[in-house]
């Protein structure tokens, strides 16, 4: 498309065009006209010439760091993260063969490239920020030092685990299964702020409900060990709505729960931790005093799980006259 655009404007500049010569923008005004004359060797549109070539350039740059830049730094550290670093330097490099082209090529094909690279730039962004595409894949292959955590903590050195996952989050700083990992590490010796910021970063990353939930639990119960109550009772809601959404939503929730029983099987993990969610929301709110807060996530909670039903009744209790 783009050649036959250039191959348009060649003919049109050959046929004197209405306008072509005089329709351009206000450093050039000549849609015709080349930066760069290499018959005479010449640079006929001076400085103004190279505009369009250097916004071209500036352009490509730019693509290059908010595409491949972009999913290379989430994935750093795995086949993924070095391929799209590989299609970073290449498109960088791009920026200097487009320099050329555009000091070659007419002023109209030029203003074109540089306007539909802008336009793809935009939208990019626009897709990104309000829609939630993601550029960064899951890490393709396991962490070497994930392994060595888990063969730390099954031999019971903690200290040497939690060396072991830093160094993951290190190597891979996209990786939300690292950072979970360390989450736990950090809850398991309670160094709970440190287990919360862990939590926080693992949910930043995840994009997958049921596992965001776990995450968003785990920040919870540190920030209601670290006595941050408000900050708990949001972690917890917000455990609960990832939770409910893995689990296509509360009745199917209570219906798969209800199976469960039936079977005699532990329930589905997003059903177990929505359940958990629910009833450490209502706890934390019920610490804070507000026992009427609590007793709707305490009745979801008890939906799920027939164990709750009991606390959901002192709840009752404590409210009275309060509901």
């Amino acid at each position: 498309m783009f050649a036959t655009f250039v191959l348009g404007v060649r003919a049109m500049a050959v046929a004197d065009w209405p306008g072509l010569a005089t329709g351009g923008p206000p450093w050039v005004a000549d849609l015709t006209a080349r930066a760069v004359d290499t018959a005479a060797g010449t640079a006929p549109l001076g400085l103004a010439g190279g505009i369009l070539p250097a916004a071209i350039v500036g352009l490509t740059l730019v693509t290059a760091a908010a595409g491949p830049g972009r999913a290379a730094a989430a994935a750093a550290g795995t086949p993924a993260g070095a391929t799209a670093s590989l299609v970073r330097l290449a498109v960088e490099w791009c920026a200097v063969p487009a320099a050329v082209g555009a000091l070659l090529l007419p002023q109209g094909a030029a203003l074109y490239w540089a306007a539909s690279s802008l336009a793809a730039l935009a939208q990019g962004a626009v897709v990104r920020r309000w829609v939630g595409v993601k550029a960064t894949p899951p890490p393709s292959s396991p962490s070497p030092h994930l392994a060595a955590a888990a063969r730390a903590r099954a031999a019971g050195d903690v200290p040497a685990a939690i060396a072991a996952a830093v160094a993951a989050t290190a190597a891979r700083p996209g990786d939300a299964r690292a950072w979970y990992a360390l989450g736990q590490l950090r809850a398991g010796v309670r160094e709970w702020g440190a287990a919360g910021a862990a939590y926080a970063r693992c949910a930043e990353l995840e994009a997958n409900p049921g596992l965001l939930a776990r995450a968003r639990f785990g920040e919870g119960v540190a920030a209601s060990m670290a006595g941050e109550r408000e900050a708990a009772v949001e972690c917890f809601g917000a455990a609960a709505d990832a939770a409910e959404t893995a689990a296509g939503g509360l009745p199917a929730a209570a219906a798969a729960a209800a199976a469960a029983r039936t079977a005699k099987t532990p329930p589905p993990p997003a059903v177990a931790t929505l359940a958990r969610a629910r009833l450490a929301r209502a706890a934390a709110l019920a610490d804070a005093g507000d026992a009427a807060a609590a007793l709707p996530d305490a009745r979801a909670a008890a939906a799920l799980d027939p164990g709750a039903a009991a606390y959901v009744a002192e709840l009752v209790r404590a409210s009275e006259g309060k509901v």
